[in-house]
Parts: structure tokens; C-alpha cells; sequence
């Protein structure tokens, strides 16, 4: 599994039921947005993440995409921490 995916993965499980942004992934993670955000879009067009827009931090702001991790994502983060034998 590619390292910006389980950092993905592990925001994600830690911000859960409430979901995640892009920005909490990079303060999180120290990610590159460059890596970030297509990756986010990957894993979103595989079903593992779904996500919509969130409300504005302020008033006026930007409304930020908000992602959550879908049952097969949870399924796959789950499989990649369980220890091998």
C-alpha cells in the first residue's frame, strides 16, 4: 500500500464518523498537496472514500470537500493492519 493512501487512511479512522478534509490530512501528516489530493481522488473513484462538500469554517470561506471512508475502504484499511503470520 502506497504511504500517502494509510495516511489517508489513518486521518480517516481517527476523524470518524465526522469525516476528514484534505487540510487535516496535510496538517495531520505533513503530506504534499501534490500527492494529497490526487490520491484522494483515486482512492474516491475506487469506492474506498466518498465525499461531499462540508460548510465554510467561516463566514464567507470556502466550503471544504469533506471525505469519509465507505464500508470496502474501512475493509481495506482494516485488512492492512491486521499482522501477518
Amino acid at each position: 500500500m502506497k504511504r500517502i493512501r494509510r495516511k489517508i487512511y489513518e486521518v480517516a479512522e481517527a476523524r470518524r464518523p465526522e469525516g476528514f478534509t484534505g487540510a487535516d490530512v496535510i496538517v495531520e501528516t505533513c503530506a504534499l498537496s501534490g500527492t494529497l489530493y490526487p490520491e484522494l481522488w483515486k482512492m474516491e473513484s475506487e469506492g474506498l472514500l466518498n465525499s461531499d462538500w462540508g460548510e465554510p469554517k467561516k463566514e464567507g470561506g470556502p466550503r471544504p470537500r469533506v471525505y469519509w471512508m465507505t464500508a470496502v475502504g474501512l475493509s481495506e484499511y482494516r485488512a492492512v493492519q491486521e499482522p501477518t503470520q
